[in-house]
């Protein structure tokens, strides 16, 4: 189980890695265009993976694994602070939440143990590895929508490669 919860978070601080990239170069205009989608734009849709990454690392945070300045990000309904909502600090926050769960599976030895997890209006029981299999098939989807925006604009993007790590 951890073998496989690593290489999935590993896949996933590259691919983010390699979308930051792409979203760098397309720059703030395309970043922050209105694309039709749920959460508008490309930084909706980041922005909104952010901010339950961020949530993730308050709860999973410990003295040996201290996400306390990653949650600072967030408000109490679970939404981006204002002075975090630029590409440099989102892409910042991005990063760290992505060092912060490797460092997290790395450390954690039993996935099994049933948690309760709470989000405004939802509560969630479920086995550890199941909540962060969840986060980060979660950033996959985002990802893929983000990509689709990015192809409607007839922008170059490929953020996958598990294959490659």
């Amino acid at each position: 189980m951890k073998e496989i919860m690593k290489l999935e978070m590993k896949y996933n601080k590259v691919s983010n890695e390699k979308m930051m990239e792409c979203l760098k170069k397309c720059g703030k205009e395309i970043f922050e265009k209105d694309m039709g989608l749920y959460f508008k734009s490309i930084a909706g849709l980041f922005e909104h993976t952010l901010t339950l990454g961020a949530h993730i690392c308050g709860r999973y945070s410990s003295k040996e694994l201290d996400g306390s300045a990653i949650v600072s990000i967030i408000d109490s309904n679970m939404q981006l602070k204002p002075e975090y909502k630029t590409m440099e600090k989102m892409f910042e926050y991005r990063t760290k939440i992505d060092d912060f769960m490797i460092a997290l599976i790395e450390k954690e030895s039993d996935f099994t143990q049933i948690e309760t997890l709470e989000f405004p209006g939802i509560t969630f029981q479920k086995p550890t590895y199941q909540i962060l299999l969840s986060v980060l098939t979660h950033d996959i989807h985002h990802r893929g929508q983000i990509s689709a925006a990015l192809d409607i604009l007839k922008i170059e993007n490929d953020f996958n490669g598990m294959l490659a790590i």
